[in-house]
């Protein structure tokens, strides 16, 4: 028995359907991009979505993660902030970080606080920063908690002169921000 193309025993030779393959995955993720392009429809209103999102989710850790990763980003991200803070940091510590979009105060309390003389929280949702405030001791926490977004952002002034950071935090925050806002 013979494998004549279109007889009983033959079969598409395998670079052809690798080529297949690939042509319908390209196919897949030029719709996909069309349906998710940042087309006016998608850019108008954006942010305004985004905060009724934030609004309605509660202030926990669970609120803040969508839950599982409480932990693991932290383990993760520690390690890479030590190297930065031993070659960036003024003696291993950064002197003031601001934290973007803060939420409760997690990622500043778990991680930060350790490399940071004092921390910034800047949240646009208040009843997550007010659980910030009383979860971190606003009374004796080094620094301050701002209500506002990264778009209307604009570092306090203190004694006449605009604050600076050394360290700019942004987790699981630059998602929400789109092109033109950056």
């Amino acid at each position: 028995c013979v494998a004549t193309p279109g007889g009983p025993l033959w079969r598409v030779p395998h670079w052809q359907l690798v080529k297949l393959k690939r042509l319908g995955a390209w196919r897949r993720l030029k719709k996909a991009a069309s349906v998710f392009a940042w087309t006016q429809e998608v850019i108008d209103g954006w942010h305004s979505r985004n905060m009724n999102f934030w609004n309605k989710e509660s202030a926990t850790v669970d609120g803040m993660t969508g839950g599982g990763v409480a932990d693991q980003d932290l383990v993760f991200n520690k390690p890479m902030l030590a190297l930065l803070a031993s070659k960036r940091g003024h003696a291993g510590h950064f002197k003031r970080a601001l934290d973007v979009g803060a939420g409760i105060g997690r990622v500043a309390k778990h991680l930060l606080r350790p490399f940071c003389e004092a921390i910034d929280l800047l949240e646009p949702v208040s009843k997550h920063l007010e659980k910030a405030k009383k979860d971190l001791n606003e009374k004796s926490w080094p620094g301050c908690f701002m209500c506002n977004t990264l778009q209307e952002f604009t570092p306090p002034t203190i004694r006449g002169q605009k604050m600076s950071y050394d360290l700019v935090w942004c987790q699981w925050v630059l998602m929400y921000i789109t092109d033109k806002d950056a």
